[in-house]
Order: C-alpha cells, then structure tokens, then sequence
C-alpha cells in the first residue's frame, strides 16, 4: 500500500490502485491544477459530498475481518479493540498513543509473567523438547531440565526461581538445569537472583546447571561474586552435555 499524508490519502491511494510513490506526486500535481483553475468549483462542492467522499476511500478500513482474526489466534486482541476504541473517543492521534501504551505494557506483562516448561530428550538424541508437548521425550532419574520462555530480568527472575526451586522440591531432583537460551543478557537482579537461587539449592543437597548460556551472560556471572563465579562454573552449551554430566562431579567437562 502506498503511504499518504494521511489515513484518509492513504486509503484514497490504496482504493485508487496506486502502486508506487509516484501516485503522490500524481495526486500532488493534480492538486495543484486543481487549486489553480478549478478552486471556485471545488468551493462550490456541498460538505456533505465530500464527507462521503472520505467516507467511501475509508469504508474498506471498517472490515472487521483482521480484528477477528486476532480473537481466533489469540493474539493482542484485547489491544487492538482498545485502539480502534481508542481512536473512536480520543481521535486518531490520541487513540494511536493509547494503542502504544498499551503494547507495550502487554509486553510487559508477558516478561514478567513468561512459561517455565520441563524439557526431555526425544529418543537417543541430543534433542530436548517441551514435555508438555511430546509426552514421549524421556528424562533422567533425579534430574529435572527446565526453560523458561522469556528472557531473565528484574520483573520475572525471582518468580521463575521461585518455581524452578519448587519443581526441583517437588521431583526430588538432585540436579536442576536451568536452559537460558532465551536469555542474552542478564541485569544486576536477575544476576542477584540466580546466585541466591544457586546457594539455596546447594544447602539443600541440590546443584542448579545453566545450559546454553552465552559467553556475554558467562562473562557476566564471572565478574559479579562469589556465588555467581561457581555458577558459570557450571555451566553447559548445550543441554544434552548438561543432562550427561549431571550423574558425574562436575569438573572442566561442564564449563568452557
């Protein structure tokens, strides 16, 4: 669609058939002619037609067919509706702002309240999927894998440890790994919070592994204490090396 000074000229555009940005210039030159020699016509036009004019290059916008669309995948329904409502009280440029906030506090919501999901070896391999999902995947004795879905930081680190330490209570398992694909990077909290997490689980008889960490978020546990130093000790590139070292003490083999 080819984008114009506005919604309405962008819509006149796209209901034109316009398919490059020469129709703006187009449009502008015949604007310009029109402002030239025919302005005391144009003035002459009752409102009411050019409303309809308006009216009829933006009907094709009141489909609600992508709105549903978003009900049937269960995908930011609940925003779009407060935008398109949004922009019927507060106008367009109030209404699209609205429709900002509220993206990005959905976002937020989502991080903060992100999936912890158990993985488990499917077969022989060295892949390791959603249990949830492959109720085939197999798992070791004593040994629990978990991934959460989003990425450490301040608004959800302490409530994923809170559940990784309760899903290892819960499976007595005597060595919890802890995937971190998702996360490339860490804050200060989230760094706080995996040590304390670490040093907890270690009093219980328990070793919490982190497994496919990236060198930046590895470089980071080294410098930041104590606890955290042990931490990136044990540490894996993968899962499969994690599950495989975990029956053994951990020596050179879990770190890199």
């Amino acid at each position: 669609q080819v984008v114009g000074a506005g919604f309405s000229a962008a819509s006149a555009n796209d209901s034109a058939g316009a398919a490059t940005r020469r129709a703006s210039l187009i449009a502008g030159c015949g604007l310009a002619v029109l402002m030239a020699l025919g302005l005391g016509l144009v003035a002459r036009v009752p409102m009411p037609v050019l409303a309809a004019v308006v009216v009829s290059a933006l009907l094709h916008a009141l489909d609600p067919s992508p709105l549903r669309r978003l009900w049937r995948i269960d995908r930011d329904q609940y925003v779009a509706s407060a935008a398109a409502l949004g922009v019927l009280v507060l106008g367009v440029l109030y209404g699209m702002l609205l429709a900002v906030l509220l993206s990005v506090l959905a976002i937020i919501h989502r991080l903060a309240s992100p999936e912890v999901v158990e993985l488990g070896r499917l077969g022989e391999g060295r892949d390791f999927v959603d249990r949830s999902r492959h109720p085939e995947a197999l798992v070791q004795p004593d040994v629990v894998v978990l991934r959460p879905g989003e990425p450490l930081f301040f608004a959800n680190a302490e409530r994923i440890m809170a559940l990784v330490e309760r899903r290892a209570v819960a499976q007595d398992a005597h060595t919890v790994i802890l995937s971190l694909e998702e996360s490339s990077d860490l804050d200060s909290t989230a760094v706080d919070v995996l040590g304390e997490a670490s040093i907890r689980l270690g009093a219980a008889g328990r070793a919490l592994v982190l497994a496919r960490l990236k060198d930046p978020v590895r470089d980071l546990l080294n410098e930041s204490g104590t606890a955290q130093i042990a931490l990136a000790g044990r540490s894996a590139r993968s899962v499969a090396d994690a599950v495989d070292a975990a029956t053994r003490p951990f020596s050179k083999e879990m770190t890199v």
